[in-house]
């Protein structure tokens, strides 16, 4: 799914854009794998604790005011509502 993430919570798939994911001080946590720079945004791919893949988009200048290495322990989160279930 081009440009989304699916990700398993609470025994339900689900799927999320990746620019809405945000890196935070609370949310599902996460290790860094790799970044790759996109231009105007940095791609920030990670694995959850349940082996799952999720890539993260951000801003450029958000991502060089508080840049994170490949091996960091992250949390990830997103604003309520803008996680979608999936039906099987």
């Amino acid at each position: 799914m081009g440009g989304h993430n699916v990700i398993t919570l609470n025994g339900a798939r689900h799927a999320i854009r990746q620019d809405e994911i945000r890196i935070g001080d609370s949310g599902l946590p996460a290790t860094v794998q790799a970044i790759e720079y996109q231009g105007d945004r940095v791609a920030i791919a990670s694995q959850t604790e349940a082996g799952e893949a999720l890539i993260a988009l951000m801003p450029e200048a958000a991502f060089f005011s508080n840049e994170i290495s490949p091996g960091a322990q992250v949390r990830l989160t997103w604003e309520e509502g803008r996680l979608h279930r999936l039906q099987a």
